[in-house]
């Protein structure tokens, strides 16, 4: 009976153990498989992932890396360009200025002669007017004829000369 006993109390619950585990596997073995080749997968695809990623991200720290190595140059191409346009747009506009004060100045002096030209029409009116009211008082005061004749031929003589010498 102490077989009996040991048989129920020590190993019939150990044999229920493993049947029931043995049942278990049989009936769970497709879905645990199932399971572990879908997380197996998943896994190989993260590392797969990660792996591109990582060769990605090697590429582009070897792409900036250069770049980086030549950004100096960079730096230096573009103060020269920039230098370089700076110093054309200054003797552009030093070309320009001269241009306007060579204009300014061409403009000036035509304005001046014109001015000038303006006052000497302006003083021969005023002789030509002067001489006349001269000529014609004297003639009011007593000329005779022949002295006033003279001194019209005189004054027809100037004007002749001075037309001729381009004066109007």
């Amino acid at each position: 009976m102490e077989h009996l006993d040991i048989l129920k109390g020590v190993i019939l619950p150990y044999a229920n153990f493993i049947i029931f585990f043995v049942v278990l596997i049989y009936i769970a073995r497709k879905p645990i498989a199932g399971m572990v080749t879908k997380r197996r997968d998943a896994f190989l695809a993260l590392v797969r992932q990660s792996r591109e990623a990582k060769d990605l991200a090697e590429s582009k720290n070897r792409e900036l890396t250069a770049r980086l190595a030549k950004l100096d140059q960079e730096i230096a191409d573009i103060r020269n360009f920039t230098r370089e346009a700076a110093e054309r747009d200054a003797a552009r506009i030093v070309e320009d200025a001269n241009r306007l004060a060579g204009h300014l100045k061409e403009e000036a002096k035509r304005l001046a002669d014109a001015e000038i030209e303006r006052a000497r029409q302006a003083i021969r009116e005023e002789i030509v007017a002067a001489v006349k009211e001269t000529v014609t008082e004297r003639v009011k005061t007593g000329f005779e004829r022949d002295s006033h004749l003279k001194l019209v031929q005189t004054r027809i003589s100037d004007l002749k000369t001075l037309r001729a010498e381009g004066r109007p």
